[in-house]
Formats: C-alpha cells, structure tokens, sequence
C-alpha cells in the first residue's frame, strides 16, 4: 500500500549500526545521498523485504548517490543481547550485505508514531532524498504499481 499521508514529513532521524560495524544514519548529515530504507519490526517480514531489494537494487546499484538499507528495529531492551542478535543475523546473512543491514536499538515507539507505523507484520519502505524529505512510502510486499512509483522517484 502506498503511503501517500507521510509523503512531504521530514523523516525522524535514525541512527543504527551496521552488521558490518560502520555506522548509518538518515537522514544523511552531510546532505548529499538519498536513502531507501526497508524497516521491520518482526524477522517474518524478510520476504516481503527481500521483493522489495530484488525491484530496486538495479537502479539503486546503478546510482552513485542513493544507498539501501534494510533496518530491523528493536526496542531499547534488546540493546543488551544486541552482541548476540547482531551475531546471529551475521551468520544467516552473507558477508556482502553485511554494510546494508543496519539493526536499531531503541525507541521504536516513537518511530512507529512519528511515521504510523501499526502494522509489524509488512515491512516499511521510505525513500528519502538527502535532505531527509520523505519521497515516496510504502507499507508490505512490492506490487508492480509499487515498484512502477517508487522507480519514478529513484529516477
């Protein structure tokens, strides 16, 4: 589904770690890279994930200047267990996309608030233009109209 109602806010600044140790965060402080990033909030919600890189990854690979993410959010709690979980998703995952799998610790609330995001069984996708301006939202898997509108954007 689209998510024309959040298109236009500001996205609420995010910061994560990376599977790979770097860190990622958008919007981009330095202004200059559009982000698409894939939130979930529940591990059964990877396929629907998985559509949505295999749409996009092509344009996005062929851009110098737009970056994708896939961010599992976690509330704060889990930040404790955070060597283990962040262990476990870097033995399931291969090594390549480790730079892309950014986990977030924290207050989930307030994303979920901010951003209206009730559902923990899809997963979210926001395009984010550099200066942290929503661009395009979607909420569960990739229909073709979907991936047709956020190609548009990535364009």
């Amino acid at each position: 589904m689209e998510r024309k109602d959040v298109v236009g806010m500001t996205f609420p600044s995010l910061v994560a770690e990376t599977l790979s140790g770097t860190r990622f965060q958008t919007p981009d402080p330095a202004g200059e890279t559009s982000h698409v990033i894939l939130i979930a909030f529940k591990r059964g919600v990877q396929p629907q994930i998985d559509e949505w890189l295999s749409a996009l990854s092509g344009t996005v690979a062929n851009s110098s200047d737009i970056e994708m993410y896939e961010v599992p959010m976690l509330a704060g709690g889990w930040r404790l267990m955070s060597g283990i979980i962040d262990g476990g998703m870097r033995s399931g995952i291969p090594q390549q996309k480790h730079s892309s799998v950014a986990t977030f610790y924290g207050d989930i609330k307030r994303y979920k608030d901010i951003l209206d995001m009730e559902q923990e069984d899809h997963c979210y996708l926001y395009i984010i233009d550099p200066q942290g301006t929503i661009q395009f939202a979607a909420t569960g898997p990739p229909s073709p109209q979907l991936v047709e509108g956020a190609l548009k954007v990535l364009q």
